[in-house]
């Protein structure tokens, strides 16, 4: 059976890379291991800037890190995305931002968006919500005894 497809937040990629945390961390790589994982330019470039910033990581580095994702599932934020991201801000009441993330993943025609950013559950248009690292989520099966 093929994985599924499913749009990742910029958190859980560096939940992923980095070792902050390390029970999301974990989460965030088996998660990543189950799924096809979809991202826009601004998931990317939002994890460099976290792994520069906060990580001390240098550019060529935090490049280095992502670049498995530069290479997989890409969607482009075009202006339909614009569009879409400012009614989503307007109908949702979303910092525009993520909202563009939203529009991307609806874009892309993924069914669930993996971010810690967004109300766990929530359903906007086509698209469920699910935050990883919520105790009710199913993904915490994952995690060790």
């Amino acid at each position: 059976m093929p994985a599924v497809r499913a749009f990742i937040d910029s958190n859980v990629l560096i939940y992923a890379l980095l070792e902050d945390d390390p029970k999301k961390q974990l989460i965030s790589r088996r998660l990543l291991s189950e799924i096809v994982p979809v991202v826009s330019p601004q998931i990317l470039l939002e994890s460099t800037n976290v792994l520069v910033r906060r990580a001390s990581v240098g550019p060529a580095d935090a490049a280095r890190l992502l670049r498995a994702f530069v290479d997989g599932e890409v969607v482009p934020v075009t202006g339909q995305t614009v569009r879409e991201a400012w009614r989503i801000a307007d109908r949702y009441g979303f910092q525009i931002y993520d909202a563009t993330v939203v529009a991307a993943a609806i874009g892309s025609k993924c069914q669930t968006l993996y971010t810690e950013d967004l109300q766990d559950g929530q359903r906007i248009e086509s698209l469920r919500i699910v935050n990883p690292f919520s105790s009710k989520d199913e993904v915490k099966n994952w995690l060790p005894d």
